[in-house]
């Protein structure tokens, strides 16, 4: 399964994010982790965070998410959303379990 973390901040927070992303427990050996980050003018810093994990680990999965996500909530101007995207496979079975039909 993947899931996305997008989030954004202002610029001038950076080291508030920073502190809190320092204080946050490792991710767990079941989650792979890819994280993109950049600056856009005028708006701030913007995050796509790729986590992917074995359906069997999904509880705990969304669960670490979460507590991820809630620990930036105190930071003045940080957003983000949760999004379950599909990958590849899980894209080729849809499409022939649903569009052969």
């Amino acid at each position: 399964m993947v899931y996305v973390i997008l989030s954004s901040w202002p610029l001038d927070k950076g080291k508030e994010v920073g502190k809190v992303a320092m204080e946050l427990p490792p991710i767990p050996e079941y989650l792979n982790r890819k994280m993109l980050v950049r600056d856009e003018l005028g708006v701030g810093t913007k995050c796509f965070d790729i986590y992917e994990f074995e359906l069997s680990k999904y509880e705990e999965a969304i669960d670490h998410l979460n507590s991820r996500i809630a620990a930036f909530y105190d930071v003045p101007g940080f957003t983000c959303e949760l999004e379950r995207w599909f990958d590849e496979q899980e894209v080729m079975e849809f499409m022939m379990k649903y569009m052969s039909k």
